[in-house]
């Protein structure tokens, strides 16, 4: 399966590496939309917001960052292709801790802003 680095869609996929298969078309397509454009996307948003927490900072920067490292990894093949799995884990738990970690803090800022709100 790391050895398909040739193989880029249905139409150059040889009979001998796998057999005319397009079953690695979908994923190399949300691999495409998620490394490239929501990456860079997401990248820039971090970016602007620059989250006063130090650790919520720097894991929403390295994120996007490792997320369009996947193609690389992806492209490169051999031993190196079994890292895209890796990382893809690493990017998964760092992007769901993120989450987990903003939606905690959402709900504070929102009382607090109901607390400054002035009464009738």
């Amino acid at each position: 399966m790391f050895r398909l680095r040739t193989v880029y869609d249905s139409d150059t996929c040889k009979k001998t590496v796998c057999g005319g298969s397009t079953t690695l078309d979908p994923h190399r397509f949300l691999g495409f939309v998620l490394t490239e454009p929501l990456a860079l996307l997401f990248l820039i948003t971090a970016l602007l917001a620059w989250y006063p927490d130090k650790r919520v900072r720097v894991v929403a920067i390295v994120a996007p960052i490792l997320t369009f490292l996947q193609l690389v990894l992806a492209g490169v093949g051999k031993w190196v292709g079994g890292l895209h799995v890796l990382n893809a884990i690493l990017i998964l738990g760092m992007y769901g801790w993120l989450t987990y970690k903003l939606r905690h803090e959402q709900p504070a800022s929102a009382e607090a802003g109901q607390a400054v709100t002035p009464a009738g």
